[in-house]
């Protein structure tokens, strides 16, 4: 099943149609969920009678607008209340992924506050993808961005499980520059044909292993660019079908996501989605 969060913007519509393309293709079920801010339980008993009103024919709509995309496409919807970040990632239990839009596409540096798109990407137990206003089916090709992380291995069967699913072609995009890669402040061409060369290959090859291992026969091909890793990763939103990047939860903040992730997401000018690492299966009880 795949969430989408719909509110009746544009950037909405957009995540909608997106959603819907996907569901054909997977034949996934959709629940379009909107979820009634209650403005932390201070909302009158009145108003908010007319405010789920006025969502439930909202979602009648959008529920309208998917059938007109594609009649065959199962879907249905549900209200939630509360605050529609948490609301969102308590209901993508039971997904697959969700999808959400966003206006964020200018370019933009270090922390946002108050982007719910973000919040969502950090906290949900499931992929989430994140569709700007700008997107368009004009694209080609998967790319993820490779790291030896477990969120990075995560990354990359779910990469390779969508370029199954569409019939394209997998990149595997590596940024780096010799001070953040070394971790020094050398730079120069003897350094990086001895020791930056040699590590690439090494992290291509056991990303390629993977995807094989996870989805043989996949076509794939690899990318080096010695450049700034979030600008890389940005410029490849404007052509792909979708940019999926591993991001490690942090113990101390679970909803935060690493500075690249965060970076992509504020700039992103196509789909892009995020992947945690699979978290570990509980003990059995002895």
């Amino acid at each position: 099943m795949i969430l989408v969060g719909v509110d009746g913007s544009a950037p909405g519509r957009v995540a909608l149609r997106w959603s819907v393309d996907r569901a054909a293709r997977t034949r996934e079920e959709l629940t379009l969920a909107h979820v009634l801010d209650d403005e932390w339980g201070m909302v009158s008993a009145r108003l908010l009678q007319e405010l789920r009103a006025d969502a439930q024919a909202l979602l009648a709509r959008e529920l309208t607008y998917v059938r007109t995309l594609n009649p065959v496409v199962s879907a249905h919807t549900v209200l939630l209340e509360g605050s529609p970040m948490w609301r969102l990632v308590e209901e993508s239990a039971e997904a697959s992924l969700v999808a959400v839009g966003t206006h964020k596409t200018g370019f933009v540096r270090g922390r946002v506050i108050g982007s719910r798109s973000l919040a969502l990407a950090g906290a949900s137990p499931v992929p989430v993808v994140v569709v700007p206003e700008s997107w368009n089916r004009a694209r080609s090709g998967i790319v993820v961005g490779v790291d030896r992380s477990s969120a990075g291995r995560a990354a990359l069967r779910f990469a390779a499980d969508e370029a199954a699913r569409a019939g394209s072609e997998l990149t595997l995009v590596r940024a780096w520059s010799t001070r953040s890669f070394l971790r020094t402040e050398y730079d120069s061409d003897e350094l990086e044909n001895e020791l930056v060369q040699p590590e690439l290959d090494a992290v291509f090859s056991e990303a390629a292993a993977i995807v094989e291992q996870h989805r043989a026969g996949t076509p794939v091909r690899t990318r080096r660019v010695r450049r700034d890793t979030s600008e890389v990763l940005i410029d490849v939103t404007a052509t792909a079908e979708l940019l999926v990047l591993g991001s490690s939860r942090r113990d101390a903040s679970p909803t935060t996501l690493g500075s690249v992730t965060h970076d992509v997401l504020l700039n992103l000018a196509g789909p892009v989605a995020v992947v945690h690492a699979d978290r570990p299966a509980p003990e059995a009880a002895p």
